[in-house]
């Protein structure tokens, strides 16, 4: 490989190796894992205003709108995933053809909008 590509490429620096704590990876992982904790624990007990960040997000989450677009979302992911099992497994049915639409001649210009001021 030649020198330049060396020098952009991410492949061999992706590790992080000093020690935390002294520990190494394992001081590092401990490390993370209780500044997670304290997070995850902000997150649920600790109040913005009257409610907790838990309790704000529950309640957007149950609004009509939210409700439709996570029913949407579901629908979605599920049919991607119906057709991504189906391409894997040979099960796809061919798509159909695109047949050409007869295109509309207008005989008549398009409107033109108005201006705004």
């Amino acid at each position: 490989m030649p020198k330049t590509a060396e020098d952009f490429s991410v492949s061999g620096r992706l590790s992080y190796d000093a020690p935390v704590f002294g520990l190494g990876n394992l001081g590092r992982r401990c490390f993370e894992s209780v500044v997670g904790l304290f997070a995850v624990l902000g997150f649920l007990y600790v109040p913005l205003g009257h409610h907790t960040g838990f309790e704000h997000a529950k309640a957007v989450l149950s609004t009509p709108a939210a409700t439709a677009a996570i029913e949407d979302v579901t629908r979605a992911a599920l049919s991607i995933r119906e057709r991504a099992v189906a391409y894997v497994t040979g099960r796809a049915a061919v798509p159909p053809t695109p047949e050409a639409a007869p295109k509309s001649r207008r005989s008549e210009p398009r409107a033109v909008p108005p201006k705004l001021k």
